[in-house]
């Protein structure tokens, strides 16, 4: 035998050692590896969802809360309904403190905005109510200014719309109509 044919055969066996190890071996390794790293981009990015996921819970758990404390603090300037007549007695003795005449105080009973809450945390419920109020005044400009101001500064009363109507008859004073929605919460159950 000679060398060439010796180094030939050895050479042939090199390659097919070489070729049985690839295929047994290293391939399947590889493609192992290549698993895990693609798993563990994966789970990467599975984790980064879920820190977001995560932050966006927080983030909607202090809105929730933020939410919740704006509702009590809302919630507890909400005079009850039995004290609607107070209310009103509030409203006229300001009128009467700026020395403007009240003429006429007409409310109205009607639930004009029936909204029903429920609180989660005390587990009662009851209803909100928006009960129109018209007042008829008759007073100095700037009296019926403070006037003004001074109602809406009072909780729970929103003014709607106010006329300014000048009148011959009560100058220098002006006749004015007040439209107010007074909110306020019922027992009622719900």
């Amino acid at each position: 035998m000679s060398f060439s044919k010796r180094f030939a055969g050895a050479f042939i066996s090199v390659i097919l050692l070489f070729s049985f190890w690839s295929m047994s071996f290293y391939k399947p390794k590889t493609i192992q590896i290549e698993q895990s790293r693609n798993r563990a981009l994966e789970l990467t990015q599975q984790l980064a969802t879920l820190s977001n996921m995560e932050m966006s819970i927080s983030e909607f758990e202090e809105k929730v809360d933020s939410l919740q404390m704006a509702f009590d603090r809302d919630n507890a300037l909400l005079a009850d309904r039995n004290r609607l007549n107070e209310r009103i007695t509030d409203i006229t003795n300001v009128a009467l403190g700026l020395e403007i005449n009240v003429n006429i105080v007409n409310p109205s009973t009607v639930n004009l905005l029936p909204v029903s809450i429920v609180s989660q945390h005390r587990h009662l419920g009851y209803i909100i109510e928006k009960n129109a109020l018209m007042i008829q005044l008759t007073g100095k400009y700037v009296n019926v200014g403070r006037f003004l101001e001074q109602v809406k500064e009072m909780e729970g009363i929103y003014i709607e719309r106010v006329e300014l109507i000048s009148d011959p008859m009560v100058y220098p004073d002006l006749n004015v109509f007040a439209y107010l929605f007074i909110y306020s919460k019922t027992g009622n159950q719900v």
